[in-house]
């Protein structure tokens, strides 16, 4: 595994975290509970990690016949973006409540 840096990715990865941040996910209300922090913090590292993963990891296998699985990586990203936004609707949800 490892991550590739090209100017493509490079522009996918900092639009996503735009639009995370245009989202919201990255303004944190004062005075929360540890649990609320906690699940903010997830949230918050449950996308960029996924984002890395869907944008920048590049994973070839094999010695003769060598395959790539990015398609793996970045589906997996998706999918770990998705629960980040699910977890980030979640907080807002239990924000609400107190």
């Amino acid at each position: 595994m490892e991550l590739k840096f090209t100017p493509w990715r490079l522009a996918a990865f900092l639009v996503l975290v735009v639009a995370y941040a245009i989202h919201g996910g990255f303004a944190i209300p004062p005075d929360l509970s540890r649990y609320l922090f906690r699940l903010w913090l997830i949230a918050l590292l449950l996308f960029l990690t996924s984002a890395v993963s869907a944008t920048l990891v590049d994973h070839w296998v094999g010695l003769v016949d060598r395959s790539n699985l990015r398609w793996f990586y970045i589906v997996v990203g998706v999918s770990g973006m998705g629960g980040s936004l699910v977890l980030l609707h979640l907080f807002r949800e239990q924000l609400a409540m107190i």
